[in-house]
């Protein structure tokens, strides 16, 4: 009991330090949480960032975040080609990406092309 009291202060206690992460909803929250416990005990260590050029801030906490969880983090920002951004982690060979931000013209091809995973995490702008 004790031991799950700590590892939730330690969330919460990180979730506060970034307001980014404090507009993610509840359910966004656990879904960061859950995907980064996924990839640690997948033995990934290298996570790539796609997102719109308007969430290049909320972007770079999230890639901080990443990188405290003990990942090598890869980014590719969009400017209006999903191809390209999936071309750009497939290069950096990411094991598991995190699409934010991403508009439908984009997130259908980065999904068709990323050879990793990827999931969506999206803030209130």
């Amino acid at each position: 009991m004790i031991n799950s009291y700590r590892a939730d202060q330690r969330e919460m206690d990180v979730y506060m330090a970034f307001p980014f992460l404090g507009k993610l909803q509840s359910a966004q929250w656990r879904r960061l949480c859950e995907t980064m416990e996924f990839c640690r005990r997948m033995n990934y260590r290298k996570i790539g960032v796609t997102f719109c050029e308007e969430w290049q801030e909320e972007a770079k906490v999230l890639a901080r975040v990443l990188h405290r969880y003990g990942f090598h983090v890869a980014t590719a920002m969009c400017r209006s080609d999903g191809l390209l951004q999936a071309a750009i982690l497939n290069e950096q060979e990411t094991e598991f990406n995190f699409a934010l931000g991403l508009c439908m013209g984009v997130h259908a091809p980065f999904y068709q092309y990323s050879k990793a995973m990827v999931t969506t995490i999206t803030g209130e702008k």
